[in-house]
């Protein structure tokens, strides 16, 4: 098993999509004809999954919604590896970040789970991700500029000519020896993220924001085009795709929202 950014790669080539479909499920958002419970949600997750692989790159659980349900949540948290198979990438969505004795034990946690990779919080410093990052096979999507409107409050302080999410990706470039580091780059806004990416040409880029929280996906794909071509890039969404409907057809609408933005990326791609 190669670096997971070449990993990356040659599944946005191989299954012509840079989709990733985030599993973030809410009990009181489900279809009225499943229970708000955790039995409701894994019906749910399991069938959103199933409808959709066919028009994703990967699957991203964030695992707040998982542990707000306690065991049954972290049950179903550990059956997504098999449900979402060895062909598409899983992404835990953990944003985590604590010295190095507790990384050690997360990441453990990571290969408990399956997870080809995690976001990391870096903002302990490097030791907060240094432990995430090395094993080549997995990868370490570090938060950078993130989609959140409060997120500037903090990632754009600091030197106006080099705010804090500019020098993090200079570090993270330079961290990147085993090929396996990543930067969460968010689409609402495109300067930081065309900046972020000249800073650090050879990560890999997960990209929240696109789907409900309105961002630009052309002028966000231009950004990280650039002069060198998109890098290994996901492109997340949530609700757009797994809250595209709300009745017994919940499944198929799912996968229509999927097959429409992996052909809304493909096409924006083709004009690069």
């Amino acid at each position: 098993m190669g670096p997971f950014n070449r990993r990356l790669a040659a599944l946005n080539r191989s299954v012509d999509s840079l989709v990733c479909v985030g599993l973030d499920p809410d009990p009181q958002r489900l279809p009225a004809d499943l229970p708000a419970d955790a039995g409701g949600v894994e019906r749910f997750v399991l069938a959103v999954i199933d409808a959709t692989a066919e028009f994703a790159c990967a699957f991203k659980p964030n695992l707040g919604f998982y542990l707000a349900m306690g065991a049954a949540g972290a049950r179903l948290l550990e059956s997504l590896r098999e449900r979402v198979g060895p062909d598409r990438l899983l992404i835990g969505d953990a944003k985590w970040g604590d010295i190095g004795s507790t990384m050690a034990g997360y990441a453990r946690a990571r290969d408990a789970f399956g997870f080809d990779a995690v976001t990391a919080s870096p903002y302990m410093g490097w030791e907060a991700v240094a432990g995430l990052g090395l094993d080549p096979a997995r990868g370490v999507f570090m938060v950078c500029r993130s989609s959140n409107p409060g997120g500037g409050s903090v990632q754009l302080a600091g030197d106006t000519a080099e705010p804090i999410y500019l020098q993090l990706a200079r570090q993270a470039a330079a961290a990147n020896v085993h090929d396996n580091c990543g930067l969460v780059l968010g689409a609402s806004d495109v300067d930081s993220l065309r900046n972020a990416r000249r800073a650090a040409p050879r990560l890999s880029v997960l990209l929240p924001g696109i789907g409900a929280q309105g961002g630009d996906l052309a002028a966000s794909l231009d950004a990280l085009a650039g002069d060198l071509g998109p890098p290994p890039t996901l492109i997340n969404a949530s609700r757009s795709i797994i809250y595209a409907g709300s009745g017994p057809d919940f499944a198929s609408a799912a996968a229509t929202a999927a097959q429409s933005m992996r052909d809304r990326i493909n096409s924006a791609l083709t004009g690069l």
